[in-house]
């Protein structure tokens, strides 16, 4: 799994790898590393920045669960 921290030019500020041995579904493959696309930036001190990927489907279960306004987002 791989992400890549860009300024807003388009510069690279960080790169992280982490090799797992996945015995999961896809799209949990896809979650875990939205979350390591999350955790990283906000770990290293972001606070403003923009999460691309390419899964639609965790994409808009992210989605629905920020419009859900039940669960107090």
């Amino acid at each position: 799994m791989g992400v890549i921290l860009r300024g807003d030019k388009g510069d690279v500020l960080m790169v992280v790898c982490d090799v797992r041995k996945w015995q999961h579904s896809t799209k949990l493959g896809e979650a875990i590393a939205m979350r390591k696309g999350i955790r990283t930036p906000m770990e290293a001190g972001f606070r403003a920045f923009i999460l691309e990927t390419d899964c639609i489907a965790i994409t808009d279960a992210v989605r629905r669960r920020m419009d859900d306004t039940s669960i107090g987002m």
